[in-house]
C-alpha cells in the first residue's frame, strides 16, 4: 500500500425535504444540514414543487410529509412510487 494515500471523504446523503409547515421544515433542515455527512440540496411546502426537485437534484432520500399540501395526487401512485428514492 502507497503510504502517501489519504482516504477519501465519502460523499454527504443528499436530501430533498418537502414540509407544508414552515416552522417545522425549517427546523428539521437546519438541524439536519448542520449534522456530517448530510446535506439538504432542496427544500418544498408543497408536493409538486418537492417532485420537481426531485426530478432536478436526484437525491438519495426524499423526507416527504406524506399529508402535505397537493400530496393526495402522490400518495400511493405507483407511477411516482419509482422516482422517489
Amino acid at each position: 500500500m502507497d503510504d502517501n494515500t489519504t482516504p477519501s471523504k465519502p460523499s454527504k446523503i443528499r436530501i430533498v425535504f418537502i414540509e407544508d409547515y414552515q416552522l417545522v421544515r425549517v427546523g428539521i433542515a437546519s438541524y439536519l444540514d448542520g449534522t456530517d455527512g448530510i446535506e439538504i440540496v432542496a427544500q418544498s411546502d408543497t408536493a409538486e414543487q418537492g417532485m420537481r426537485y426531485i426530478e432536478q437534484y436526484h437525491p438519495d432520500v426524499v423526507l416527504m410529509d406524506l399529508w402535505a399540501s397537493g400530496n393526495e395526487r402522490y400518495r400511493g401512485d405507483p407511477d411516482y412510487q419509482g422516482k422517489i428514492p
